[in-house]
């Protein structure tokens, strides 16, 4: 059973068939309890030609097919989803450079940080003393 596709199907079905049935369906419920679901697409397919009977029939598609099946067409490889890999995330721009003015700022703070009065209330309030 594809979890996810069911759960899409089910909350389509969920308004159409208040709609047209007064009755209140919970989604979650259908893909948890194989029953219940079998009762509410009973009632989807008593209506041929309507938008309920096209979704019962996906609905009983998307519980037919394999969760692994399904994944594997649809997601990515691991190795096209690398996080370390710049040019796959987009965001090799906006790291800094080696020398850049930024970096070595950030480097003379660290280094300030590890001296041994860093900590000093004067330092606080800008006395560097």
């Amino acid at each position: 059973m594809n979890i996810r596709r069911c759960l899409r199907i089910a909350e389509r079905i969920q308004l159409p068939f208040e709609q047209q049935m007064g009755i209140v369906i919970d989604p979650q419920r259908m893909v948890t309890d194989s029953s219940y679901a079998m009762d509410v697409l009973i009632v989807c397919e008593a209506n041929p030609g309507s938008a309920l009977a096209s979704l019962a029939q996906q609905y009983q598609l998307a519980a037919s097919e394999s969760e692994a099946g399904f994944d594997r067409q649809n997601t990515r490889s691991a190795a096209d989803s690398a996080l370390g890999d710049a040019a796959s995330t987009g965001f090799d721009a906006s790291r800094p450079q080696e020398n850049s003015a930024f970096e070595q700022e950030r480097q003379a703070a660290r280094a300030a940080r590890k001296s041994p009065g860093w900590m000093k209330p004067g330092r606080w309030l800008g006395h560097d003393t």
